[in-house]
């Protein structure tokens, strides 16, 4: 668990690099809770 934490919040540094994210149909899937965690970490953080 502990290493999937870390490969996270690397994605989640990378993308915070680039000025524009553009995230399409985000309400197309279901998503588990702790996938919607990490998109509201990644859309909190670029905010």
């Amino acid at each position: 668990m502990a290493h999937r934490k870390r490969v996270l919040e690397k994605k989640n540094r990378n993308l915070t690099l680039y000025k524009v994210l553009i995230i399409g149909e985000i309400d197309y899937l279901p998503f588990s809770e702790d996938e919607s965690h990490c998109i509201f970490q990644l859309i909190s953080r670029r905010y």
